[in-house]
């Protein structure tokens, strides 16, 4: 729906602020979760083996610096297999290249599980925003509540632990990183970061506990950043959500249209697996 450059552009934003997120992982993360990030010819490698969640085992950027090809592919499964990773991601973008990268998954047994919207606005300000949460730009000494309410936020397992202020909170303060949070008196109920680089920022990952859902939390934090990254200078504004459908709706994307963000592309996640088939 935009340009290729475009989607290059967003493809290598996002890339570059889940490096950064991995590359602040403290040591202990690698013994408790299998933590670890590679590049294999121009494609990212997330992976936490320990962790059963193929957003945290995910392969970015395929065929998008030069064209893939089946060796890298085969090699790519191999280093999750030796990772211990039992499920993984591997996201092709429009801007992917060959058009058959897709068949060759298809062939090595990966299957389509679902699309992921990217969106993109300007910085123009945004419509208001009521709520009765109060949102802050938040500093190292909130590490370990802004892990805690992203993880519970979305959801993520217990086994997660090492997350909360470890290595989430190792972001507050870091070089490129704006972390916010939203309060209701003095308990945290939402977190959210934006990750900057140049012209572009990312409002890469948001939460809202479960119990101050629908109190206008999220608009509240996405308004914030939009503010702020205005601010800092920057032109172009990008995030990623899962496709919204019928049967399936996603509340983050009305929360980021209904704030003036568009639809650039959808981008596909194939599944696959390391494990001998039954």
């Amino acid at each position: 729906m935009v340009p290729l450059d475009r989607v290059r552009e967003h493809e290598r934003m996002e890339m570059e602020y889940w490096r950064d997120w991995y590359e602040a992982a403290p040591p202990e993360v690698a013994a408790h979760l299998g933590h670890a990030f590679e590049v294999v010819e121009g494609a990212y490698l997330l992976i936490l083996s320990k962790l059963d969640v193929p957003v945290f085992n995910r392969v970015l950027g395929l065929g998008l610096e030069k064209p893939a090809t089946e060796a890298q592919v085969d090699g790519i499964i191999a280093r999750y297999k030796a990772a211990g990773s039992s499920r993984f991601f591997v996201s092709v973008s429009p801007g992917a290249e060959p058009a058959s990268t897709v068949s060759w998954l298809e062939a090595r047994g990966f299957r389509r599980f679902n699309r992921w919207a990217k969106v993109e606005r300007g910085v123009e300000p945004v419509p208001a925003v009521t709520t009765d949460a109060r949102i802050e730009e938040v500093g190292p000494e909130h590490a370990r509540t802004f892990g805690d309410v992203l993880c519970r936020g979305v959801g993520l397992p217990e086994g997660m632990g090492e997350w909360r202020g470890k290595w989430a909170g190792r972001l507050l303060g870091r070089q490129g990183w704006r972390i916010y949070m939203a309060f209701d008196g003095a308990k945290a109920v939402g977190a959210a970061g934006t990750f900057v680089k140049g012209e572009w920022a990312s409002l890469g990952f948001a939460a809202t506990l479960p119990e101050a859902r629908g109190r206008g939390v999220q608009s509240a934090l996405i308004a914030r950043r939009i503010q702020d990254a205005r601010a800092m200078g920057c032109r172009r504004l990008s995030s990623e959500t899962a496709e919204d459908t019928p049967d399936r709706p996603a509340p983050s994307f009305h929360n980021l249209t209904r704030l003036g963000f568009e639809l650039a592309y959808y981008r596909e996640n194939h599944l696959g697996t390391t494990q001998p088939s039954a």
